[in-house]
């Protein structure tokens, strides 16, 4: 029993607060783990309207456009153990109940009286983080949702690195140029493909057709036809089917006077199975 009693002043002596409150506080667990995020690009073109596609080929849409991607996050969680906390507590209520009886056995001892109150102490400092924690678990969902800090408690800490990539876009305006660029994630969050080319009129007649808002007067619609098929005898890929459309699209309209006559024939001519521009 003496022996007993000497090893409970000891640990009294030794723990303070308590093995449950300082395991909690201050041992605290570290867990990594990797998950994606999605990051936005906002994607341009110079001039408007390019198909954009990846490297390989892969069609991913038309400028302007927002591009999803993803990148992996490295996150590294710092959190208190209440499994360690509930253990610690174990130890002091063993410790604290055996340091009080032996202040109660030794009423004469200061000595006693003081492991008799560094036990108490133990155990009050497991009920009071018992306390806090049960506090907790009734005002958090208030405080979350007030973006306040949670009450009596050491906030977990997060830190979130973000694995850098990188994705080659390409971007294509009717076969008539391109345009490439390395787009660094996360840190691009916008991108500009510019087209460096000098164009011929058709070739710029055609670009402007593209961002002017219609309606078109007929004599536009027959111009930018007429550009289109231009284009699709020089091999330009999709300037047939343009041509076609516009050149339907004037003789349908009110005002195709002038040039009905060179459109059917432009028309007759596109739509031959010998013809090369198909």
């Amino acid at each position: 029993m003496r022996m007993i009693a000497a090893a409970a002043v000891l640990a009294s002596a030794s723990c303070g607060p308590g093995i449950g409150p300082l395991l909690y506080y201050y041992a605290p667990q570290t867990r990594e783990y990797e998950f994606e995020r999605i990051v936005p690009v906002a994607v341009h073109s110079d001039p408007p309207g390019a198909t954009i596609g990846t490297a390989d080929g892969t069609v991913i849409g038309r400028a302007p456009m927002i591009l999803e991607d993803k990148v992996h996050v490295r996150r590294t969680r710092h959190s208190h153990s209440t499994g360690l906390a509930v253990l610690g507590c174990i130890a002091d209520s063993i410790i604290g109940f055996s340091a009080i009886g032996y202040s109660v056995n030794h009423p004469q001892s200061r000595l006693a009286d003081a492991v008799g109150f560094i036990g108490f102490g133990q155990i009050v400092g497991c009920l009071e983080l018992g306390l806090a924690k049960l506090i907790n678990s009734m005002v958090e969902p208030i405080q979350l949702a007030d973006h306040t800090p949670t009450l009596f408690s050491t906030p977990d800490r997060t830190e979130d690195r973000v694995i850098p990539r990188s994705i080659d876009l390409m971007a294509r305006w009717d076969g008539l140029a391109s345009a490439h660029a390395t787009v660094a994630l996360p840190a691009t969050r916008m991108v500009t493909l510019r087209i460096p080319r000098r164009y011929s009129f058709d070739e710029a007649l055609v670009l402007w057709a593209e961002t002017a808002p219609p309606p078109w007067p007929a004599e536009t619609l027959y111009r930018v036809g007429s550009a289109y098929r231009n284009l699709a005898h020089q091999g330009v890929p999709g300037a047939s089917a343009r041509a076609i459309d516009f050149l339907t699209r004037y003789l349908n309209s009110r005002g195709a006077v002038e040039h009905v006559a060179e459109a059917r024939r432009a028309l007759e001519e596109l739509d031959r199975p010998e013809n090369p521009a198909r």
